[in-house]
């Protein structure tokens, strides 16, 4: 036999023993499903808001936990939906705030005025029709920290229409 040949052959039955070899590694592997889920978790707002008129006060409780084991920076969002809403359908829009680290008070702020852009909020957006849109600066979520919070609500006397507030974090990345 050639020798170009025979070492073809070799060659190609050394190659066919490599692959046979790395099959049976390659299918021995292992496989895992998880859920990825939202660190900070929001419960509440569930107040009565009927026969909500306008000229009227009303407040909304929520709560805020972050479940993960890291530290969450994010920001606070509340988006405000009607179909002519404005800042203006508000008399006054004020929040409350209780943060607590494993259970301890660490920072309390009252009557945060939700309607102009300092301190607590850093923009009120109108741009899209329909929404108002109220986003606070870096908030910080440390490790087991909670909060209560409440919105507070006084609708202006001429504000009419079905109003929906919904409230989100942010997570930064």
């Amino acid at each position: 036999m050639n020798k170009k040949y025979m070492y073809s052959f070799v060659a190609l039955l050394a190659i066919g023993l490599v692959s046979a070899g790395l099959t049976g590694y390659f299918s021995n592997t292992v496989e895992a499903d998880f859920t990825a889920e939202h660190p900070i978790l929001i419960t509440g707002f569930d107040d009565d808001l009927t026969d909500f008129q306008g000229g009227e006060t009303r407040t909304i409780q929520a709560h805020l936990s972050n479940e993960a084991d890291v530290e969450i920076q994010g920001l606070l969002q509340i988006v405000i939906s009607e179909a002519h809403v404005s800042i203006n359908d508000f008399e006054a829009l004020t929040g409350n705030i209780h943060e607590y680290v494993n259970e301890a008070l660490t920072f309390s702020s009252g009557d945060l005025d939700l309607t102009v852009e300092e301190g607590f909020v850093e923009s009120i957006d109108s741009s899209i029709p329909g929404e108002v849109t109220i986003t606070t600066g870096v908030r910080t979520f440390e490790v087991g920290e909670d909060w209560d919070a409440s919105i507070t609500m006084t609708l202006a006397t001429d504000a009419t229409g079905t109003y929906t507030i919904e409230a989100s974090i942010i997570p930064l990345v």
